[in-house]
């Protein structure tokens, strides 16, 4: 499979913010790649099963994904009060697919290039290579 190697916009991590500012580039129009160093998106409450993400501000996807959850709780084991973290981690990966936003994992950046204040490229590691 061939890199496409120009976007818009490059996120670099894939924990909640990197998403969601991911998310927000895709939605409005821009070709957007992310790279995560990990295997999974999500940061701590995926890869470090927290089960109360968002501290209580409700709104957008948070409520979206937590209604999903409830949905899919018996397949998950999960009480209607918590989601799972695969789970969420599902609905991460579905919202950045659903949204056109190209992911990387295992991408670690190991240089960033710069036309003045512009950042023009970057170079990163995928398991091990350049």
């Amino acid at each position: 499979m061939e890199l496409k190697t120009k976007y818009d916009v490059v996120v670099v991590g894939g924990g909640f913010a990197g998403v969601g500012a991911a998310l927000a580039a895709a939605r409005e129009g821009l070709d957007v790649i992310a790279l995560e160093k990990d295997a999974n998106v999500g940061g701590m409450p995926v890869n470090g099963r927290e089960t109360f993400y968002y501290y209580g501000f409700g709104g957008g996807s948070f409520e979206k994904n937590d209604e999903e959850g409830r949905k899919h709780r018996h397949i998950f084991g999960t009480s209607p009060d918590h989601n799972n973290s695969d789970l969420m981690q599902i609905m991460l990966y579905k919202s950045l697919v659903e949204n056109g936003v190209r992911l990387i994992s295992h991408a670690v950046v190991t240089g960033v290039y710069f036309d003045g204040d512009r950042v023009i490229g970057a170079r990163i590691s995928k398991d091990g290579k350049t």
